[in-house]
């Protein structure tokens, strides 16, 4: 594949992964858990951050989360969410690329912890915000909630990544790519 092939694909890759991102934050955005404490959610847009890390790299997944951050507060229509979307989506992030370069973790290990860092972020916004710690209340709630979330996302990436055909698993991972989704 010649250089102007390889641009083309890595285009249509970046944009099937920023559409599937997209789609996944309106369906998640109009199916609510029936749980009441705010800012508990599934994360199924961050199967897309989590495929791209495997399949691409850091920068991808940065780009692919800082895309999901501001397009996620635009679906919603909440302004003010952006502010917790970014920090969650920061920490997650941050979190996700030091495990994925320490290369010791399974994608579903680095997904739990991504949901934890990603609650955390939320929290410090909303302490920061209201200019009060009692948010922290949410902590249990929050961890179990990510626990459960960060598996479920994490499986599904697993999924995902493992029926992609074989020209598709290249790996920018430390690790490889089958030992991640095993």
């Amino acid at each position: 594949m010649n250089p102007q092939e390889r641009k083309t694909q890595s285009i249509a890759e970046l944009a099937l992964l920023v559409s599937a991102t997209l789609v996944l934050s309106y369906l998640e955005a109009s199916m609510p858990l029936p749980v009441t404490v705010p800012g508990i959610k599934l994360g199924l847009a961050n199967v897309c951050v989590l495929c791209a890390l495997y399949l691409k790299g850091s920068r991808w997944a940065g780009g692919v989360a800082l895309f999901k951050a501001v397009a996620t507060s635009a679906i919603v229509g909440v302004p003010s969410m952006i502010a917790y979307s970014l920090a969650g989506s920061s920490l997650a992030l941050a979190g996700m690329i030091v495990l994925w370069r320490i290369g010791t973790l399974n994608l579903k290990a680095v997904s739990v912890a991504a949901a934890l860092l990603h609650s955390a972020g939320q929290l410090a916004v909303a302490a920061f915000m209201l200019q009060t710690p009692i948010v922290f209340v949410n902590v249990p709630i929050m961890i179990v909630a990510s626990v459960v979330t960060g598996i479920i996302t994490g499986s599904v990436a697993e999924g995902t990544l493992r029926v992609l055909p074989a020209s598709q698993r290249r790996t920018a991972t430390a690790q490889p790519l089958r030992d991640a989704i095993q």
